[in-house]
């Protein structure tokens, strides 16, 4: 069964599924729905929780030793898998095809993938475990439509804005999910009472705008690394948590690398950028960084955010705020970041 978020939500006050998938490139969102299955399973006796990201054949044969292990007094259990290449071991696509065929009432699977592909909805073990499971896709935000996902948004917390003022916040966060969460919750904490106007949102967009993350993502792709090495400190010390930040990279970071595939098959680099979601008014940067980092660099910038991404949740050691500072710098252009390193990084 194939849901929107809206759907899911519906779904989980009903009979739960034993299977969840939950696929997409938002951040914000992916984690989101986990949060309401999670919720959901809480709520009928799944108190206990497993997390797994295998890379290697062993790490896949802990997760099937896992998933056949039970005692007489075991709690029902979550067992959370994340695969964010979205690409299986040979052994893990059997395992999972194993897990969807053998259901056991005390285990709840959580699968977590990126944006499915063709590659992924193609493979064996995708069509045979989707076929008995929950599958919710999430769709990136696009351009036209992040007025209107700001308007719902304030509306769930009860906060009324006018147009202008929705605008503007939507021009302030780029397209960024995460930072626009955060600048709601500062709305929560300050806005007045009535509609907010146009006014307020600029009172509160200049407040941040120095040391902001959009300012932040535009010196990164702009190459300005002594900027970005000050703008993110300054963030780090005001207390900024650390996964709007790499959202914001890793967003524009996968739009490079398309636009980048897309000008080897002959596009120009502006109709690259724009088929690859780049805002009008974000073109200037993107493309200066299109012109100075290499497709097989971006690969590797975009597997050390990863690496990141699973340390900020705490899926491996990590010291989060130097290695998201390794990264913005070698966006930037500062030499910081190199196959040895980034092998040591994520091995770690």
């Amino acid at each position: 069964m194939k849901n929107s978020i809206a759907q899911l939500r519906g779904n989980l006050s009903k009979k739960l599924s034993p299977i969840y998938i939950i696929c997409g490139n938002e951040i914000l969102l992916v984690e989101e729905a986990f949060d309401l299955v999670c919720k959901a399973a809480k709520k009928q006796g799944f108190h206990q929780r497993a997390t797994f990201e295998p890379k290697l054949n062993i790490d896949w044969e802990q997760l099937h030793l896992e998933t056949n292990t039970q005692s007489l007094f075991s709690e029902k259990k979550i067992l959370i898998v994340r695969i964010p290449e979205g690409k299986p071991t040979n052994i893990g696509a059997k395992i999972l095809i194993e897990i969807s065929s053998k259901k056991h009432p005390d285990n709840l699977f959580l699968i977590i993938l990126p944006k499915l592909d063709k590659s992924i909805r193609s493979s064996r073990w995708f069509k045979t475990i989707s076929n008995n499971s929950s599958v919710t896709e999430i769709s990136s935000i696009q351009p036209e439509e992040m007025c209107e996902w700001i308007k719902t948004r304030l509306t769930l917390e009860k906060i009324r804005a006018d147009q202008i003022a929705i605008q503007t916040l939507a021009d302030r966060v780029e397209g960024n999910l995460l930072a626009a969460a955060q600048e709601i919750e500062k709305i929560k904490l300050s806005a007045p009472q009535g509609p907010i106007d146009e006014s307020f949102m600029m009172s509160l967009v200049s407040e941040s705008a120095k040391y902001s993350i959009a300012e932040l993502t535009k010196n990164i792709f702009f190459g300005e690394a002594k900027m970005v090495h000050k703008i993110l400190r300054r963030l780090r010390e005001e207390g900024a948590k650390p996964l709007p930040i790499l959202g914001s990279i890793m967003r524009n970071l996968r739009a490079l690398l398309a636009a980048s595939e897309r000008q080897k098959k002959g596009d120009t680099a502006k109709s690259s950028l724009l088929k690859s979601g780049v805002w009008q008014k974000n073109i200037g940067m993107m493309r200066s960084a299109l012109d100075r980092i290499s497709s097989a660099k971006l690969r590797m910038l975009l597997y050390q955010a990863g690496a990141i991404d699973r340390g900020a949740k705490g899926l491996r050691d990590a010291l989060v705020w130097d290695e998201l500072m390794i990264l913005a710098l070698s966006l930037a252009g500062s030499s910081t970041l190199t196959p040895k390193n980034i092998r040591i990084l994520v091995d770690n």
